[in-house]
């Protein structure tokens, strides 16, 4: 469904300023396929707004009911959303493959932008799905700690090898996050360090959740680490 129709979908709900059950599940159909694109829902969001804006100019009498309907909208999107995100929300542990299979399906499937801020990435698995992602045209950015760069068996010398933008902190104190953002929407955190070692050894965890304020905060402070951090060599 385009923009467009998500529109008109709002405004027919919106002639009677009632939003009832059957309205409720059309819009809920409306907007479930975007249930993975937080802007479009946003937009749909501010286009409810707009309306009700709209309607208290041309006739400010009908604001009580205009309020009820934008509240059901709203309602219906945060529900989407909600179920987005408990279909994405899990958790998975080492050791074993658990915590690198989930990876590496994460890295597979990625589509247009991929941000990763760990302390080291050391397994070639997962580097290789890294450099796959780029090649296959995914924006791809890593933050790693500077003092793991040159460690024996570190990707990351490859990575700018392959001209993936790569950069670390200056500070004798340790950028020790383990995370990643998948396409801005889906947020893969936990003590899991990127390297075998933590798959066969150690027991670590990372849980996977796509909420939107929990992405939109670590998506905030990769981009603050990134403007903050130098470019590896």
């Amino acid at each position: 469904m385009l923009k467009s129709e998500i529109e008109a979908t709002l405004a027919e709900t919106f002639e009677d300023f009632v939003l009832d059950p059957d309205e409720k599940n059309r819009l809920r159909e409306a907007f479930s396929p975007f249930q993975y694109d937080i802007s479009t829902l946003q937009y749909a969001r501010n286009k409810a707004f707009t309306l009700v804006r709209q309607q208290f100019a041309q006739s400010p009498e009908n604001h009580v009911e205009s309020l009820k309907w934008l509240e059901g909208v709203i309602k219906t999107i945060d529900s989407v959303r909600q179920e987005h995100s408990m279909k994405k929300s899990r958790a998975y542990f080492s050791p074993g493959t658990s915590c690198v299979d989930k990876i590496i399906a994460s890295l597979n499937s990625v589509k247009e932008n991929l941000d990763i801020c760990v302390f080291t990435i050391s397994d070639d698995v997962i580097s290789k799905a890294i450099i796959d992602a780029h090649k296959r045209g995914v924006e791809v950015r890593i933050i790693t700690d500077d003092e793991k760069v040159d460690d024996k068996g570190s990707d990351i010398a490859e990575f700018v090898a392959n001209e993936i933008s790569v950069k670390t902190d200056d500070s004798p104190a340790h950028m020790h996050h383990k995370f990643a953002i998948f396409d801005k929407q889906i947020l893969l955190n936990g003590s899991f360090n990127w390297t075998r070692s933590a798959s066969k050894n150690n027991n670590e965890n990372i849980v996977v959740d796509a909420t939107p304020h929990l992405v939109s905060s670590f998506q905030e402070t990769f981009d603050s680490l990134w403007e903050e951090f130098i470019w590896a060599k």
